[in-house]
């Protein structure tokens, strides 16, 4: 069944950090979000603070996760007013 497409907030990222931190595998918590497997490795990746955990995997910081987000909104789409020929 295919899933639909849907973005991950910041409740599904505390729920990613809960299930990571007690040892969840990466499927698992993608059956419990309800996203592709693929979706959670890339968020686990986005929100790495660059240290491991206690249980010697890679930690998860959900804050990090989504100011990383928030960034990447910030910078798309065309940046309106600073084109030639604009009055300012």
């Amino acid at each position: 069944m295919a899933r639909k497409y849907r973005y991950i907030d910041f409740e599904d990222r505390k729920r990613i950090a809960r299930l990571w931190s007690i040892g969840t595998p990466a499927q698992a918590i993608a059956e419990e979000i309800g996203t592709d497997p693929a979706t959670i490795s890339r968020e686990l990746r986005r929100g790495y603070p660059g240290k491991d955990g206690r249980n010697k995997r890679p930690a998860y910081n959900p804050v990090i996760a989504q100011k990383a987000v928030d960034a990447g909104i910030a910078r798309r789409g065309r940046k309106r007013g600073t084109g030639p020929g604009v009055a300012v």
